[in-house]
């Protein structure tokens, strides 16, 4: 933005406030600024208030469609790209979040794969601003880009275009019978178009194309990891970033997502004889009731099968197909250099798991005290240990190393130190 055209909206504003208008009305000011091409057609942004660290202009694209509604018989399947419409697209409203169970009060919904696009510059008035692409993470059965939870204000003081997107999680997203009928991977193949859709965009709201980092925490950081090992990303990206998650956790790769299907459409009693009965007749379900039944699935298997064998639903190895996102596992990959190059960040948030602290302790406390009565469940599963004598006493060195050989249940801060580097 120039000086001129600085201070210009800076009277603008002022006299705004003055003259009690609103945030709409500012908008209307600016729409043809706000206004931008895209390759599935026109959308107009708008204003969304100042950062709070250098005060700084927020101009927001909250809801871009970058894929058909998945729903219906697009349920389960991959996103198919969204259709170009007429006329110009209003995208200053919050989107709703992917149906998950959330205590957030944001509207849910099965249409919800939407990109959200913020910067502190006029689209028209900067050009190839570097871009950072946040995907974000809930153990792959929650999440959203939400604008208070992941405010980008200290990142658009520094002039960077930030995007995100929504992808499916939990049984819409990661729902697989182990087979070409649903092979999985819907909500990682969302990412994959989103990203497609940003490259191939982002420079008509002042972005560079060629300079886009890729970060996510958790779950999100577990995407990205994926992505750095899928053939389909390759240039999509030029950097990425990865906090406490990596496709390495044990959690990040689900080993039992197709009896988890399987257990979930027992519950809703759909026909189970054939993967294609099973999943054709679970497209025709209420959106609740599949959430419903799958939520309290969730439950039983977290308690019962415990994360560090995997989630219930979550990424899985796919048998190999057009279209596939993972069909080798990642430490094969890796070794073999199969990952894209690029410049790459890894760390870790320091107790994460203390965020949602009034929430956790009930379901902690009785995995803690699963792991007190049965040491062997502390050992990786990856390490493909069969026999229980032997797994027993390395699951006792583990305990006795992370917790001093106290009861887990009764040492919450070491729980939450261990649950940081899982």
């Amino acid at each position: 933005m120039t000086i001129g055209t600085t201070l210009c909206f800076a009277v603008l504003f002022g006299a705004a406030l003055a003259a009690d208008i609103t945030f709409e009305d500012f908008d209307e000011m600016y729409k043809d600024d706000l206004t931008v091409n895209t390759t599935t057609g026109l959308v107009r942004g708008g204003y969304g208030g100042k950062t709070v660290g250098r005060s700084r202009d927020i101009y927001w694209f909250r809801s871009i469609p970058y894929a058909e509604p998945p729903l219906g018989q697009l349920r389960f399947e991959p996103p198919f790209p969204k259709a170009r419409w007429d006329g110009v697209l209003d995208v200053r409203k919050q989107a709703a979040e992917c149906v998950q169970k959330s205590d957030s009060m944001v509207p849910k919904s099965e249409d919800c794969l939407f990109i959200k696009i913020f910067t502190s510059s006029l689209p028209k008035k900067s050009k190839n601003l570097p871009v950072m692409v946040w995907i974000y993470g809930g153990a792959f059965f929650a999440g959203a880009s939400d604008f208070n939870l992941h405010a980008p204000d200290y990142l658009l003081d520094e002039d960077v275009i930030i995007a995100s997107f929504h992808y499916r999680t939990g049984i819409f997203g990661f729902l697989s019978t182990g087979d070409q009928v649903a092979p999985g991977n819907a909500g990682l193949k969302d990412q994959l178009l989103a990203l497609k859709w940003i490259k191939d965009n982002i420079n008509n709201f002042g972005g560079d194309p060629e300079r886009i980092t890729i970060f996510g925490q958790s779950a999100g950081a577990a995407s990205v990891g994926y992505l750095l090992q899928n053939e389909q990303a390759k240039g999509l990206f030029s950097r990425a970033i990865l906090q406490s998650g990596s496709p390495l956790c044990q959690w990040a790769l689900s080993r039992v997502a197709k009896q988890t299907t399987t257990d979930v459409a027992k519950k809703l009693k759909v026909g189970r004889d054939s993967s294609a009965r099973m999943v054709k007749e679970m497209k025709t379900l209420p959106a609740n009731e599949l959430q419903e039944k799958w939520s309290s699935e969730l439950i039983w298997k977290i308690v019962t099968k415990l994360p560090l064998r995997g989630l219930p639903l979550g990424p899985v190895i796919e048998p190999k197909h057009s279209g596939a996102v993972i069909t080798d596992n990642s430490y094969d990959l890796l070794k073999k250099g199969k990952f894209h190059h690029v410049p790459i960040l890894m760390g870790h948030t320091t107790l994460e798991i203390s965020a949602d602290a009034e929430q956790i302790p009930g379901v902690l406390k009785l995995i803690l005290l699963i792991f007190d009565l049965q040491p062997s469940k502390l050992v990786p599963v990856s390490l493909n240990m069969k026999q229980l004598i032997k797994s027993s006493l390395l699951g006792r060195k583990i305990k006795d190393h992370y917790f001093n050989s106290k009861s887990t249940v009764k040492n919450l801060t070491e729980a939450m130190e261990v649950s940081t580097y899982v």
